[in-house]
């Protein structure tokens, strides 16, 4: 499958993608939001692309639920639908060092088995309604061809 992922840091700023998309060159540090999601726009009509947001911790230490603002993740999920980033698979949350895919291509395999030291996702059923209902509604937009 390609993968991308989009690395933000604790104030929901893009410090890092990893790109392991057919003709999608690797992204440099920082990455503009704009070109970021021109390039994901190109994709979105791929099936096996995933889009993965990868919310890494201010501090290193295991995240609880009640370390998760989500009223910061409707922020960025308001952001993604202002940039027309329709498709995004899921949103991880946890310590940077556990998101170490730079390696290569086969990490997204190995990546399949490192869900169980990742903090889980903590996102509540209002976010996620609130989320794809952002989604939809651009999709449907009278001004969106």
């Amino acid at each position: 499958e390609h993968l991308v992922l989009i690395y933000l840091d604790g104030n929901d700023v893009v410090v890092g993608v990893d790109t392991f998309v057919c003709g999608i060159d690797a992204f440099d540090v920082p990455q503009s939001s704009r070109a970021l999601a021109n390039a994901i726009q190109k994709q979105n009509r791929e099936p096996s692309l995933k889009v993965i947001i990868v919310q890494t911790a201010p501090e290193a230490k295991p995240l609880s639920e009640s370390d998760v603002d989500l009223k910061g993740l409707r922020t960025f999920s308001i952001r993604l639908a202002a940039l027309q980033i329709e498709l995004v698979d899921f949103i991880l949350l946890g310590q940077e060092e556990m998101f170490s895919l730079r390696e290569d291509i086969s990490a997204w395999q190995n990546y399949q088995g490192s869900m169980g030291k990742v903090s889980k996702l903590f996102l509540d059923n209002e976010f996620l309604e609130c989320f794809q209902k952002g989604i939809c509604e651009q999709k449907n937009s009278p001004d969106k061809k």
